[in-house]
């Protein structure tokens, strides 16, 4: 199995030409965004690229964090409006643009600065703190293994929080990766869970297929999105990998 990983993981991570470009994009879109910054405001990169868990053709994400109170609609969107000029409004409890720069989709996100999670004044301000909890969190190594795990997931059917996927995000997969060690024993784990499937307590948390605190929030339960048919997906997909290692586990 070993051997397969590694030959797929080759085929997963960005090309040095890709990488070497994103940096380079994400670099210019920090500095036009530092340069229409009001006083107070700061630019920061999250997402998959900021945690170096992403895939190749992955959305940058640039969250632009204003002082609590400020007015996300109307600042926050001509700060963005500022960077993409052409980006279309989108709306993620409060509005955020998307467009394309040379070629790649970003989303550039007004949130309010904060220092602890216990002041969210909403959902997207949580995110500064995942990508910094993985950054600091996750082993080089086990980035790899984020990544083979997002393509054997997405290939299963059982990649994505969007409501109608159900599946594990980006985010828990991370998190998920990190309590197992590596993607072999992520799968090996995976392979017998049934719901409900209890990593920890959340208090007054909704019943869940899965229930795993959130690091940096514990009153959050980070795995509550994944469906029961999204569980399922993921766990029939990983008996059948174990049953038989091959590359079709990867394959899209």
């Amino acid at each position: 199995m070993q051997k397969l990983l590694r030959e797929t993981l080759t085929t997963l991570t960005p090309s040095k030409d890709e990488q070497v470009a994103v940096e380079a994009l994400c670099d210019s879109l920090l500095t036009r965004a530092r340069e229409v910054a009001p006083e107070g405001v700061e630019p920061l990169l999250v997402g998959s690229i900021a945690k170096g868990t992403w895939l190749s053709g992955a959305d940058i994400d640039l969250f632009l964090c204003f002082p609590v109170g400020a007015d996300l609609t109307k600042e926050g969107l001509a700060m963005a409006r500022a960077i993409l000029p052409e980006g279309e409004e989108l709306y993620a409890q409060h509005p955020y643009l998307r467009g394309s720069v040379e070629g790649r989709s970003v989303d550039a996100v007004p949130c309010f600065r904060i220092s602890d999670t216990a002041q969210l004044a909403s959902a997207v301000d949580r995110t500064v703190f995942h990508s910094a909890w993985v950054r600091e969190n996750l082993a080089d190594s086990q980035r790899g293994d984020v990544r083979l795990a997002k393509r054997f997931l997405t290939v299963a059917g059982a990649y994505g929080a969007a409501a109608a996927v159900g599946g594990f995000s980006g985010y828990l997969v991370e998190v998920l990766i990190h309590r197992a060690g590596d993607f072999p024993t992520f799968v090996q784990e995976l392979e017998s869970w049934r719901p409900p499937v209890l990593m920890g307590t959340v208090e007054n948390a909704p019943e869940a297929e899965i229930t795993l605190p959130d690091p940096v929030d514990p009153r959050r339960n980070v795995a509550a999105g994944v469906t029961c048919d999204g569980l399922a997906r993921a766990v029939l997909a990983a008996q059948r990998f174990l049953a038989e290692p091959s590359l079709d586990a990867f394959t899209m």
